[in-house]
């Protein structure tokens, strides 16, 4: 059985291109209920976004139904990028 399969291939390609320039946000989630300790706008155009969960705890296995959340954006800028014929097939392999 022989399958086969068209892909499109552009010579210039937008890319994101990380900065190095970071922001961090906090939220504060007790019971499903959401305080934001910072605006939750990004002062950034082009950013990527992670998000990290801490569950507060008394004991080992005792959990609080409160919660801190770390937002962490990332500033992204956009950069256009043009491939040669080689480059493209080599790539795309």
């Amino acid at each position: 059985m022989w399958y086969s399969k068209k892909e499109k291939f552009y010579f210039t390609q937008e890319i994101q291109v990380p900065t190095g320039i970071t922001e961090q946000k906090y939220t504060l989630n007790i019971n499903n209920f959401k305080i934001n300790l910072n605006k939750t706008l990004s002062k950034f155009e082009n950013y990527d976004t992670i998000r990290e969960n801490k569950k507060l705890r008394l004991f080992s296995d005792f959990y609080l139904p409160i919660e801190i959340i770390k937002i962490t954006n990332y500033e992204q800028k956009k950069q256009d990028v043009t491939y040669t014929e080689e480059e493209l097939i080599r790539n795309s392999n």
